[in-house]
């Protein structure tokens, strides 16, 4: 409720702007029929469901398979505690070659099951559940067929062609598995035969017994011996060349003797050479005891002498041919080693290859030994059991369908048909655009409701509805003309509503109706006010006050001011009206002209209210123009018939001039949709079976209105 005195219109734009959030439990509720037609409609489709539907059985049968062979690595029992294992068996249960294994059975192409079914396989397989236990070890093999019996015999017959194919598959893996590891040990054997093949070739080019020691080695073993021999060859060149330059230094004061060298050059052995060093040393003696005991003048001592010198000669000439010999022999030695030496280098390379020869025999050695290995085991797996197959549980069938379930596709289609129901309810809502309650005026216009009016019945004549608050105020429609004068009195300041519009955004919305009702209830409070009537385009005040229309609105219009006759008095105290008058050429031209304000400012200080009924907002621009120079502005919508995008954009317009709408008049409400306005009393819905009795509204009062112009209120096509 609006506090007395402030203007509701300060924050209409806001409200206008931001409309109030929908509730969807109200719609689902005005819904509430096409809902429940949606279950009803899913009821049916559920019930032919269950008329219609093919019963159909399951057999089930449970084994348990487990490895047979004994000693199994740790791989494979952790495979087995992971379920890997498992869930392969009952992959393999499904699998092509064992459901055509199992369709080869005799008895199956006689079955019902596989009547006008060209796919056998596919069909069998789509039928077909196999599933691990979640809590234990066992497979489940399941079969759902239209034929209780072809189930179980079916499942019988694939647990028989598993484990059929279990043994023959073990078989020919094992036969496959040793033809291929016998040929790949005859691939091992030529590859060992060719690399030892290799390493004897090798041996014989390299010269030699054995890479692996440098006894089996001849290369190795001829060329330390040159070493050895090299080295020793050069002690004894320089042994030589020493005892040689000792030897030429005893005579190199004498150059004749060194002359001499090259003439007594004779090679002589080691021993020789000792006995002529021998012989020197002897005759070195004689020589000192000569010169002690005759002096050197003494023929003996100067023969002694010249037999000192020639031997000296002779040993300078024996050393030196010692020391030519050792420089030949130390020259031939080293060609030698040399020549030795590269053929050592190759026999490394050789090694080097020889190495990698002697690694793959020892590989492929090796991988022989493996692969008879292999092959012994494969064979001896073959001789036994792959899996143990356990048949735990026989094939067997319920008696009773496992489909169709009633209760539990009742509880589905029950859910699904709720569902959608209330989304069709939300979708019929969306996309109807009528406007229904208070509700749906808040959330599409976001305009606070500030009337309802219950629908009147269509008994009375239309000009008894404008006339209902004077001929039957007890009626529910008259409270709500009540309440809404009501709501201005308390909503708007008194200086703040002296001049009232009232619009709607197209026609028959019942504003007419509206603004003769709201003046009679304003005037039967006491106050003075006058109802102007300007739809230039459907008038409709003089017909249902009886007065003429030959000079009105426009009249004064068109005069600037008031004009005699404009005005007339009615039957009900307080209550003027001023007809439209003559239709104009222009409306909209005339009513932008200043007479219009100065003209109903007249009206306002002459009376307390003026209520003006103007066309609706789309329709034509006058009634924008006169909600400019208005104090505020009723925005009537009939319920179950505006388009609630059209009361928008009528709003929109009306903003766009300034105009200050106090709030929307719901009109023609049902008792379903009636509920509390935003301002104003509540309206309660007349009670069931009750309605106005058509009663005659007497003649108004009206100066220099001739009786013959006097006509009573019966029916017409008059709008509301």
């Amino acid at each position: 409720m609006l506090a007395r005195g402030r203007a509701p219109y300060e924050s209409l734009t806001a409200a206008a702007m931001a409309p109030a959030r929908e509730n969807v439990l109200r719609i689902w509720w005005r819904q509430r029929w096409l809902i429940l037609a949606t279950l009803a409609a899913v009821g049916v489709l559920w019930l032919a469901y269950l008329l219609l539907a093919t019963r159909i059985y399951s057999a089930e049968a449970q084994i348990y398979v487990q490895r047979g062979a004994p000693g199994l690595s740790l791989e494979q029992r952790r495979d087995d505690l992971g379920g890997n294992f498992l869930h392969t068996q009952a992959e393999l249960l499904r699998s092509t070659p064992v459901v055509a294994l199992a369709l080869g059975m005799p008895g199956v192409e006689a079955m019902q099951s596989f009547d006008g079914v060209s796919n056998k396989i596919a069909h069998l397989k789509r039928q077909l559940h196999v599933e691990v236990g979640r809590t234990n070890d066992l497979i489940t093999v399941r079969l759902e067929s239209p034929h209780r019996d072809d189930a179980v015999r079916l499942i019988d017959g694939l647990v028989e062609s598993y484990i059929a194919f279990q043994n023959s598959q073990q078989r020919e893996n094992a036969a496959a598995v040793v033809e291929i590891l016998q040929r790949e040990r005859q691939q091992r054997e030529e590859e060992l035969a060719g690399r030892s093949n290799a390493m004897v070739a090798l041996q014989e080019q390299a010269g030699t017994i054995s890479f692996d020691s440098d006894r089996g080695n001849l290369v190795l073993q001829r060329l330390q011996s040159l070493s050895e021999a090299l080295t020793t060859a050069q002690l004894e060149t320089l042994e030589a060349r020493s005892a040689y330059d000792q030897a030429v230094a005893g005579i190199q004061s004498d150059p004749q003797l060194l002359a001499q060298i090259d003439d007594h050059s004779v090679a002589l052995s080691a021993t020789e050479e000792e006995l002529l060093r021998g012989e020197l040393v002897t005759l070195q003696q004689r020589l000192n005891e000569r010169l002690h005991r005759y002096g050197a003048k003494h023929p003996h001592v100067a023969d002694i002498r010249g037999r000192i010198d020639q031997l000296r000669v002779s040993f300078a000439g024996a050393t030196k041919q010692r020391w030519l010999a050792a420089v030949k022999k130390q020259a031939d030695l080293q060609a030698s080693f040399d020549a030795q030496q590269q053929l050592a280098l190759r026999s490394s390379a050789l090694a080097v290859e020889f190495s990698r020869a002697e690694a793959d025999v020892r590989r492929l050695d090796g991988a022989l030994r493996e692969l008879d290995s292999q092959i012994k085991d494969v064979a001896l797996a073959a001789s036994r059991a792959a899996l143990n197959i356990t048949v735990v549980e026989p094939a067997y069938a319920e008696p009773a369908p496992v489909s169709p379930r009633p209760m539990h596709a009742g509880g589905i289609m029950l859910g699904a048909g709720l569902l959608l129901g209330l989304a069709l309810g939300l979708v019929r809502e969306r996309v109807d655009p009528r406007v229904r309650s208070s509700d749906d005026v808040r959330s599409t216009i976001g305009i606070p409701v500030v009337g309802l009016i219950p629908h009147i019945p269509r008994l009375q004549s239309h000009e008894a509805h404008g006339w209902l608050v004077h001929l039957d105020p007890t009626s529910p429609a008259a409270e709500g003309y009540r309440s809404l004068h009501t709501a201005l009195q308390v909503g708007a300041a008194a200086e703040l509503s002296r001049k009232i519009l009232v619009t709607s955004p197209s026609p028959r919305d019942g504003r007419s109706t509206l603004a003769s009702n709201l003046a009679m209830a304003i005037a039967m409070s006491g106050r003075r006010v006058v109802l102007v009537d300007a739809d230039f385009r459907s008038p409709a005040q003089h017909r249902l006050f009886g007065v003429s229309n030959d000079v009105g609105f426009s009249s004064a219009l068109l005069a600037g001011e008031l004009v005699d006759r404009a005005v007339r008095r009615t039957t009900i105290e307080h209550l003027h009206v001023m007809p439209a008058g003559p239709v104009p050429a222009d409306s909209t031209q005339l009513l932008n002209s200043a007479a219009l304000g100065d003209l109903l400012e007249d009206l306002a200080k002459q009376f307390d209210h003026v209520v003006i009924d103007s066309p609706a907002v789309l329709e034509a621009d006058d009634a924008r123009i006169i909600a400019a120079a208005c104090d505020l502005s009723l925005l009537v919508v009939r319920a179950e018939r505006s388009n609630s995008k059209q009361a928008a954009a009528a709003r929109d317009a009306l903003l766009t001039v300034g105009a200050r709408i106090f709030g929307v008049v719901l009109n023609d409400m049902t008792a379903a949709s009636t509920n509390r306005p935003s301002s104003g009393g509540y309206v309660t819905p007349p009670p069931p079976g009750r309605t106005a009795a058509p009663v005659s509204k007497p003649a108004p009062e009206e100066v220099g209105l001739t009786p013959g112009e006097r006509r009573r209120l019966t029916g017409s096509d008059e709008k509301r």
